[in-house]
């Protein structure tokens, strides 16, 4: 599963493309960041699923939070089952 994700970071857009690396563990990747190059989010991010939180290679809490809520969106879409008619 990849998936890109755009997450507000410092005033600009932040857009990221996410890969799994291991259960529980992503890789994201800086794609385009549309806000002032001199507050630039990490080019990348390495995330790790926690108990209640994210953590990772980054130290803005608030990132790795974004991030991984969009993580955590789809990979419910992913193991959601139809609903039947």
């Amino acid at each position: 599963m990849e998936l890109k994700a755009v997450v507000q970071f410092e005033g600009g857009l932040a857009h990221y493309q996410i890969s799994p690396e291991s259960n529980g563990i992503y890789q994201a990747r800086l794609l385009q960041y549309e806000g002032s190059m001199d507050k630039s989010p990490p080019v990348e991010v390495i995330l790790v699923r926690g108990y209640r939180q994210w953590s990772g290679s980054f130290e803005r809490q608030d990132l790795l939070n974004k991030i991984g809520d969009i993580i955590e969106e789809r990979n419910r879409m992913n193991t959601s089952e139809p609903n039947d008619v």
